[in-house]
């Protein structure tokens, strides 16, 4: 039983399937493995062509074709399949863009010194991850300007005057603030301090209300 480094299932990995090409067809590297070997003459196809031509030369369709398949084997381990289909397909945009933009820069030996695994397969994959995590935190960020501009819309159509409505947000996000020291101290463990901090809110949402 072997580790299958193309996706996060563990069977046995069977022999690559090749076409009268000479090309991997793409049922095998989807179900099965891509040939590391494979994979790595392709990339230094491309590389080559970029040393000659200048970068943004075009990747070849096989390439293409290998990329997007390292994408979706990617964004189907567990860690990212909890997103909506929306998050997804910005996250898999990002993951595209970066990893046509750098595929050229691979360096087997290189990689081999750093990680001891020279497979083209890893490089690409820790670009894909890279982009996710990238486009996710920006994801995160706009989601939240967006419910606190919401949230600030809808505050200000209760207040009496815009100074009423400047206190009402300075509070909210101090409160926010304290629920994150809170979350922070109990990460920590240290739960006194988080009771202290929580009892202040309670404290100020009360004096608030009267």
């Amino acid at each position: 039983m072997t580790v299958n480094v193309n996706g996060n299932k563990q069977k046995q990995a069977g022999p690559a399937v090749f076409d009268s090409n000479g090309h991997q067809t793409v049922a095998s590297m989807k179900y099965d493995r891509i040939d590391p070997e494979y994979l790595t003459s392709l990339i230094m196809e491309h590389k080559d062509n970029v040393a000659k031509h200048g970068k943004g030369y075009p990747v070849s369709n096989e390439l293409a074709t290998a990329i997007q398949i390292v994408i979706k084997k990617t964004a189907g381990m567990p860690s990212w399949r909890k997103y909506t289909d929306d998050w997804k397909e910005e996250m898999y945009a990002r993951a595209q863009y970066l990893t046509l933009k750098y595929v050229h820069n691979f360096d087997p030996v290189k990689l081999a010194k750093i990680s001891k695994n020279n497979d083209p397969y890893y490089y690409l994959g820790m670009i894909v991850t890279r982009a996710f995590t990238q486009e996710l935190n920006t994801l995160k960020k706009r989601s939240q300007y967006i419910q606190f501009t919401s949230l600030n819309e809808n505050i200000l159509h209760t207040c009496l005057s815009i100074d009423e409505y400047a206190g009402v947000v300075c509070r909210e996000n101090e409160r926010k603030k304290a629920e994150t020291s809170a979350d922070v101290a109990l990460e920590h463990n240290t739960i006194d301090s988080a009771i202290e901090t929580l009892d202040a809110i309670d404290a100020a949402d009360t004096e608030n209300l009267k």
